[in-house]
């Protein structure tokens, strides 16, 4: 029977980063696995890794599809579009990194299918934002270090809201610090930051457009009442709240909603079709600008 060190050793560097994400990160497709972990891979090259890493029990897929809206009240509903495939951990999957010092200390729970289409648009802003950390400024890594936590309280103080996810961005002093021992390998971690390593904290808000206006105002009044004392004793500050939105209809209702409630607030704001181009809306106390995620904005601010 094949022991855990000769099982780490078969998979490789990629094989075992990649199963070390997905404990983080829940579930991703075929897709943003392509992107993230294996960018020099083939189309085929990816599924044939992938289905290796099934046959030895490792992974497990899922198929699923989007179901379509209607175009008008008495339209017929357009048939489910299939999706690009679904890959998670197994119990073998978790129970051979599980010992490893950067396995998550706590796992995203699967939520059944009803979920996917949310929780897929939640893997892929943070897919897109390590991109663009992996790319940088300037062609250069900005990104030393990641950590996510799914389900977060926005306010720890308090039951409710929950924020989608929490990530945190280690980096150095300098965005340009180089921090990939290989380009395909994504720096999940647990560990306390380094004195010199400067922290970005992002409060993940995926809008599905399935919540009414005055739940958004709730948040909103909840984000700034929030216990900076409660934050600071978890994870160290505040996080900015990043809103993902599916339109720019919703975008805009969202914005209006947020700066009625907290004029002297701070967020960035995307949407489906910008992330892929990183284009943010930012509002900072009354002023807003278009912005990229990292190209225009200074160094990290200290922790």
């Amino acid at each position: 029977m094949q022991n855990s060190e000769t099982a780490m050793t078969d998979i490789g560097n990629d094989g075992r980063n990649l199963l070390l994400g997905l404990a983080w990160v829940g579930k991703a497709t075929t897709e943003q696995i392509h992107r993230l972990w294996f960018p020099d891979y083939s189309s085929t090259g990816i599924r044939k890794h992938l289905r290796r890493l099934a046959a030895q029990g490792y992974v497990s897929s899922t198929m699923w599809a989007r179901v379509q809206k209607k175009a008008g009240r008495n339209e017929r509903r357009a048939p489910p579009r299939r999706q690009s495939t679904l890959w998670a951990l197994t119990n073998k999957g978790h129970a051979l990194i599980r010992e490893h010092d950067q396995y998550p200390p706590s796992v995203p729970t699967d939520r059944g299918r009803r979920m996917y289409e949310h929780d897929t648009m939640t893997t892929e802003i943070l897919v897109r934002i390590l991109e663009l950390g992996r790319a940088g400024a300037n062609g250069s890594p900005v990104i030393s270090g990641i950590y996510v936590e799914h389900e977060v309280r926005l306010d720890p103080a308090n039951r409710r809201p929950i924020i989608d996810a929490l990530l945190i961005l280690r980096g150095g002093a300098s965005d340009a610090l180089v921090c990939y021992d290989e380009l395909d390998m994504v720096p999940w971690t647990r560990d306390p930051r380094t004195p010199d390593e400067r922290v970005r904290r992002y409060a993940i808000e995926n809008d599905r457009n399935s919540e009414p206006i005055s739940v958004i105002r709730g948040k909103a009044e909840a984000s700034m009442a929030a216990s900076t004392e409660g934050w600071k004793e978890r994870y160290g500050g505040l996080p900015i709240v990043l809103w993902l939105v599916p339109t720019e209809r919703r975008l805009q209702a969202i914005l209006q909603a947020w700066r009625e409630v907290w004029p002297g607030g701070f967020w960035l704001m995307t949407t489906d079709d910008w992330l892929a181009d990183d284009r943010w809306l930012e509002y900072r106390s009354g002023t807003v600008r278009e912005r990229t995620l990292f190209g225009a904005t200074p160094a990290m601010a200290a922790a």
